[in-house]
């Protein structure tokens, strides 16, 4: 993974390299806000680079990088986000489920899920909403390896 985030070094980051990991990250959210994905994606990438086992910064880059990619670099950045923080933050594996294909895609979701469940229940119902999406895209995932004949009971029990 360190030799990954090497090679993506810009020339960007002689530039803002007095910048802390918050400020990278805070100029990121600004990028964002007006529309400049490219910029966004710098900002992200330099922060990755001096916190590379920030697992926020993994996430909000890997999340970037799902969204407008490259995506094979967002797959490398999410599954190391994955290791960072394997028990929080389920997008990352909802990310990751929608990239991959086959089975890595099917136990991404279903690691999701499994992160999902276990996070607090909030009152507006969110979190439920949220679960029933991430169902809905793990039995399509189901879906898409075999027909429904062979599928069957998973999927069932998904829905």
């Amino acid at each position: 993974f360190g030799q990954i985030l090497e090679s993506l070094r810009g020339p960007y980051m002689k530039k803002r390299s007095k910048l802390t990991v918050a400020q990278q990250v805070e100029q990121a959210e600004l990028a964002l806000q007006q529309q400049d994905i490219d910029r966004a994606r710098e900002c992200l990438q330099d922060a990755a680079c001096l916190a590379p086992e920030d697992a926020e910064v993994l996430n909000a880059y890997g999340s970037l990088l799902a969204e407008h990619g490259p995506h094979d670099q967002a797959v490398e950045v999410l599954r190391r986000a994955a290791v960072v923080e394997p028990e929080a933050g389920h997008a990352k594996f909802m990310y990751l489920g929608q990239l991959l294909e086959g089975p890595e895609s099917i136990k991404s979701f279903e690691t999701g899920i499994a992160v999902l469940r276990k996070a607090p229940s909030d009152q507006g119902g969110e979190r439920d909403e949220i679960l029933a999406e991430a169902l809905c895209s793990l039995a399509e995932a189901h879906l898409s390896l075999s027909p429904v004949e062979e599928v069957g009971t998973p999927v069932e029990v998904l829905l």
